[in-house]
């Protein structure tokens, strides 16, 4: 089982020597540990998205793969509500603009969702005073023609201490030789308003794995934890492993970081393809994390099944999830 303890030591050396005073920040005894709830939350159910989480009730958007959609792309986004956050109900489309989130919360207690737009070469914005209506802002927030070709894949945006707004994106690059593609987690920042990103860095985790290798580290998301730090969880498949669905990876990565974004620490695997014994799960795709009422951190993510037995070209999704009781 590929699980890992992780113990925060910042601070214990200043903790040491003040005695009992009761310091901010990390403490040498938290642990960040995600345990793989039992069953599955959705079925035929991919791409999650934290749509809304208002009075105990979460909205969850998901890509719905169902058999009779299967040719029709553009009516499979659909949200569903749980008051448990394990069982979910009152299943429907997407209404025009949700699909969008909710917005992320800025400094000034006003509203701005972010959306990539290929056509464009470029992030762009809504802008809401309550986070109910949102108008379409002018102009663009993050050029991506002289990086990025034009291209971001997933990608997370939080506000750090400063009041400033993180974009972190991905960003695939083909190796001239071999032809395979690694994808790096890349960083922008717009102090204060959220309007205009300068480019910070290409390659913001610079992990690799034990041969040297870059890790392609997809899928990022990210929240800011109740002590101020920054929590970002990734999606690595084994680039020796074949890819699924006639392999099997996919193991879902833990950052921390301590200064607002600008530098990540590895957590290790927090969980992975392997922890579930329910199902024979072929591969982790789209983390996503929300914080709970209680102050406990979930994790929801689509685990590719096959169909049938034996079937490698054949596969669903399904919605899994894994709990973290918090700090």
């Amino acid at each position: 089982m590929k699980k890992l303890i992780v113990t925060l030591l910042a601070l214990a050396a200043a903790s040491f020597f003040l005695g009992s005073c009761d310091l901010p920040g990390p403490k040498p005894d938290q642990q960040i540990v995600f345990q793989i709830d039992a069953g599955y939350r959705l079925d035929f159910a991919s791409n999650p998205r934290i749509i809304s989480y208002t009075d105990g009730v979460l909205g969850l958007g998901y890509e719905y793969k169902s058999p009779e959609l299967m040719n029709n792309p553009s009516e499979r986004g659909y949200i569903a509500f749980s008051e448990d956050r394990l069982n979910f109900t009152g299943h429907r489309k997407f209404l025009p603009g949700e699909n969008k989130g909710p917005g992320l919360l800025l400094a000034d207690g006003t509203f701005r969702r972010y959306t990539f737009s290929p056509e464009q070469c470029c992030f762009i914005s809504d802008y809401s005073q309550d986070g109910t209506v949102f108008v379409e802002e002018d102009g663009i927030r993050h050029d991506l023609s002289e990086r990025d070709d034009c291209w971001a894949g997933v990608y997370t945006v939080f506000v750090d201490g400063d009041g400033g707004v993180v974009l972190m994106y991905n960003n695939n690059v083909e190796d001239e030789i071999t032809g395979k593609e690694t994808i790096y987690v890349r960083k922008a920042y717009s102090a204060g308003d959220g309007l205009n990103f300068v480019f910070e860095d290409d390659d913001l985790l610079e992990i690799k794995d034990d041969v040297g290798r870059i890790m392609s580290m997809a899928d990022p998301n990210a929240l800011v934890l109740d002590d101020g730090r920054v929590l970002l969880i990734t999606m690595y498949q084994d680039q020796d492993a074949p890819m699924p669905p006639k392999g099997r990876t996919g193991d879902i990565y833990g950052f921390i970081s301590e200064d607002g974004g600008r530098h990540f620490t590895s957590l290790g695997v927090l969980f992975s393809w392997d922890d579930f014994k329910e199902f024979e799960v072929r591969s982790l795709n789209d983390p996503k994390l929300v914080r709970l009422d209680d102050g406990s951190y979930k994790i929801y993510v689509a685990a590719m099944l096959p169909l049938e037995q034996g079937e490698d070209e054949e596969y669903t999704y399904i919605m899994v999830s894994a709990t973290w009781n918090g700090l």
